[in-house]
């Protein structure tokens, strides 16, 4: 289920989609934001959701298609066939 809603991604107050996607996150952002952020697949981040506690989750995707960017995150790194097969399933 995709729904809008505000989040942050270290500290960044963003409001965009999120989708849950099996053991995955997917939000989607500007390529604005994406940029603001400095980050790359790999790197670990604050996620909150709202009035949640924070998690801290990995990029393991950035599939961009400007102006938006899709990234999905997960509590450890995805690589290869594990990163297909969450693809197959979002």
């Amino acid at each position: 289920m995709t729904t809008s809603i505000r989040f942050q991604l270290n500290r960044l107050s963003v409001w965009g989609l999120v989708e849950l996607a099996g053991d995955a996150v997917r939000v989607r952002l500007t390529c604005d934001e994406w940029e603001q952020l400095s980050l790359s697949v790999g790197h670990r981040i604050r996620f909150r959701l709202q009035s949640s506690a924070d998690d801290w989750l990995y990029v393991s995707d950035a599939d961009e298609r400007p102006p938006f960017v899709w990234l999905t995150l997960t509590e450890r790194l995805l690589v290869g066939d594990e990163l297909a097969a969450l693809a197959r399933t979002a």
